[in-house]
């Protein structure tokens, strides 16, 4: 695992990738607009660093090293680390893209609006940032665009101790429970590290997090938006 894709964190990279929902994708972003560049207090730190010969994000190269994943508790964290001196302030932003080759194949992650919650000082290399979603989800999409086949997501704060039992009269707790729903199966099945999990929630180590994941099969003409409301 390459350690500089958390940067300045690598030190917590096994705490941060244990349980994080869904894992590390790294890849290259690129961000459209920054804070407000005719701001009076943006003009007079960006004149200031150009009188210090250091580069903004006005004046950078367009593309930085970028990474992201959703821990377990929380919301979608995207690691920025700029080359030089150039730097991401904390500010809200618009267009932040990541695009990449993650854990299940090409995928881009869109982000329409963002705010950076943790920056490097100015003059500090690498520069870095931190940055979540702010007023709208980002999404997360792989390959080409093609027909919606399978719908899975994770839920907080749900879970279930039995599932669906089969024809044997075996009691063993069941990882799968299947509903019918508006006439589809739907399968809610135990996240990986479910128990430790939640000891880590019912200990107070963690404040939530989710158990379950959901997912069904598409229907023939749905939409995307339709999927994912």
């Amino acid at each position: 695992m390459d350690e500089t894709a958390i940067f300045p964190f690598a030190a917590d990279i096994e705490w941060l990738l244990r349980y994080c929902k869904p894992p590390l994708h790294v890849g290259v972003g690129k961000v459209d607009v920054h804070g407000d560049p005719e701001n009076p207090v943006a003009r007079m730190v960006r004149q200031t660093r150009q009188a210090m010969g250091q580069t903004d994000l006005v004046h950078a190269d367009p593309e930085f090293a970028a990474s992201f994943l959703v821990p377990p508790a929380g919301n979608c964290l995207i690691f920025v680390r700029w080359p030089g001196d150039g730097r991401m302030s904390r500010n809200f932003g618009e267009g932040l893209t990541v695009i990449g080759d993650g854990p299940d194949g090409p995928f881009r992650l869109a982000c329409p609006h963002y705010y950076v919650k943790a920056a490097s000082r100015m003059g500090e290399r690498p520069g870095w940032a931190v940055a979540s979603p702010t007023n709208q989800p980002a999404t997360l999409s792989y390959g080409d665009p093609r027909t919606v086949a399978t719908v899975t997501a994770t839920i907080n704060n749900f879970d279930f101790d039995y599932g669906n039992q089969d024809d044997t009269g075996d009691q063993e707790r069941g990882k799968v429970l299947r509903v019918e729903a508006a006439a589809r199966n739907v399968d809610f099945a135990w996240r990986s590290g479910r128990d430790q999990l939640r000891r880590l929630v019912d200990a107070g180590v963690i404040g939530t997090t989710s158990f379950v994941t959901f997912s069904f099969a598409a229907w023939p003409g749905s939409s995307d938006e339709e999927l994912t409301k």
